[in-house]
């Protein structure tokens, strides 16, 4: 059996490792990671509650196996369970609990629940929940296989969120350089024009898109 699950295990991180190299968004990515979760164990439903890091709140940002309406129906786990910042943990339970009660309503059968922490080093960055019915007894290595799916959730969260703050610093250089009273001018290794500004197109009469690539 223990075989059987390594054997699968190999199989679910290949398919997470193409999402998370592929162009599908975070939500994507997580969508992936639950589903894999849930069907490793043979589970029924699985829910990741993520941290939201600049509104300081815990939000469901992927499920599978749960009715949709019941998911939007979630008013306060939509709008985020506040936490304190560096205060992750403390949170948990009540986050556990509040999970445990939408998974209960949605009334099929289920009987027993995994939780895996996200972890981005010490910080708990996501919750992942898997949902089982009946009296499903799993390997004894099952939860340690399966904190491999969580790990692997984590840093598609970091990866996000780090392009997330590259692009955001882009754009925010970019409206320095183009509200400037100052002309600017980049150019690529090859001396081709990258960025003209607008202070340098009044100064040159040129417009960037007359020079872009010269």
């Amino acid at each position: 059996v223990l075989v059987d699950y390594r054997i699968r295990q190999r199989e679910y991180l290949l398919a997470i490792s193409r999402a998370l190299t592929s162009e599908l968004d975070l939500g994507d990515v997580l969508r992936i990671i639950v589903q894999a979760s849930v069907e490793f164990i043979s589970g029924r439903a699985g829910i990741i509650a993520l941290a939201d890091p600049h509104e300081k709140v815990f939000r469901i940002a992927a499920a599978y196996g749960i009715p949709r309406h019941l998911i939007s129906g979630s008013e306060i786990l939509l709008r985020g369970l506040a936490y304190e910042e560096g205060q992750e943990r403390q949170i948990i339970p009540q986050l556990t609990q509040m999970v445990e009660a939408l998974a209960q309503s949605a009334d099929i059968g289920l009987t027993q629940v995994m939780r895996l922490p996200m972890l981005s080093g010490d910080t708990v960055v996501g919750m992942i929940y898997v949902f089982l019915v009946g009296q499903h007894r799993l390997s004894a290595d099952a939860p340690n296989l399966l904190q491999s799916f969580a790990d692997q959730a984590a840093i598609a969260v970091k990866n996000a969120r780090l392009y997330q703050e590259v692009i955001a610093e882009k754009q925010r250089l970019d409206a320095i350089m183009e509200q400037s009273a100052d002309g600017i001018m980049i150019l690529d290794a090859h001396l081709n024009i990258l960025v003209f500004n607008n202070a340098l197109s009044r100064m040159t009469g040129w417009t960037a898109a007359e020079v872009m690539g010269e």
